[in-house]
């Protein structure tokens, strides 16, 4: 029915023709949210049939974007072509620019196959009860590390994945080592 273009020219030089986009869509409404190997993720309108925003970390994007409850989006990121690390970013896409990064959870930056570091695969977002302080999301690292965090508690900042900019960073609730994985942790029964 319609096809988009999930990438810019100058991204085919800057990730090597690497634009693939490996990460299925999230649906709010009308608006499909789609993270791209081209370092962006995008909101196509698929009523007017259009991108209407879109926000960019320069990185691989390869795991598939959570909805939480309140429209925000949820996303992995790669250590690839950034030069801070890599982790998971909670955004708002109601907000433009860095105005969008309700926070950022760095990860550590490990070689592993052929991977540096940061976020591969998906997140699990649990969002039980009304209490927004105990919903959390966990999530598989490059680094070795099954992360739970909090979804709505901050606890400072950090400095963000392009290793300039400062947001703030979400409570950690829980670092297991579990060896580097490419995989998405899976909530069972609370």
């Amino acid at each position: 029915l319609k096809e988009f273009r999930l990438f810019e020219k100058q991204d085919i030089r800057r990730h090597g023709g690497n634009l693939v986009v490996e990460a299925s869509p999230a649906r709010s409404g009308d608006t499909l949210y789609i993270a791209s190997g081209a370092g962006r993720v995008y909101g196509i309108d698929i009523a007017r049939d259009t991108i209407v925003w879109r926000f960019d970390t320069g990185s691989d994007m390869e795991g598939t974007s959570s909805l939480t409850r309140d429209s925000k989006i949820l996303c992995s990121v790669e250590k690839e072509f950034i030069r801070g690390n890599g982790g998971m970013l909670k955004l708002d896409p109601h907000r433009r620019g860095k105005q969008s990064v309700e926070w950022f959870f760095p990860t550590g930056n490990v070689d592993f196959a052929s991977w540096k570091g940061g976020v591969i695969g998906s997140q699990s977002l649990w969002e039980s009860g009304p209490d927004r302080s105990k919903h959390w999301v966990a999530f598989n690292a490059i680094d070795g590390n099954l992360y739970v965090v909090s979804l709505n508690t901050t606890d400072g900042k950090t400095v963000g994945f392009d290793s300039v900019t400062v947001y703030p960073k979400p409570k950690l609730l829980l670092k297991k080592n579990i060896g580097g994985a490419i995989s998405t942790p899976i909530v069972v029964d609370d």
